[in-house]
């Protein structure tokens, strides 16, 4: 899944995306932070038990950088873990 980075929402809908996934998703997160906040939304944080933040790809000669995510397993059915 990739998200553009001029989504206001973008971490609003990863949100909801946790409960209608797959545990092998992964999501591709455009963000601009410092400067390059002036052309795309910046990153934020996520919770840590639904998303774990892989990779973070800075891209000094783009306008934009890219978080890989993973969704955090939901282990159903699991327990004593």
């Amino acid at each position: 899944i990739i998200f553009s980075s001029t989504i206001p929402i973008k971490y609003d809908i990863l949100n909801e995306l946790y409960t209608l996934t797959n545990d092998e998703v992964v999501v591709a997160m455009r963000y601009g932070d410092d400067m390059k906040a002036l052309f795309n939304y910046p990153s934020q944080a996520t919770d840590e038990t639904q998303w774990r933040c892989e990779e973070l790809q800075t891209r000094p000669k783009q306008i934009f950088d890219i978080a890989l995510y993973r969704k955090v397993a939901s282990k159903v059915g699991v327990e004593h873990v």
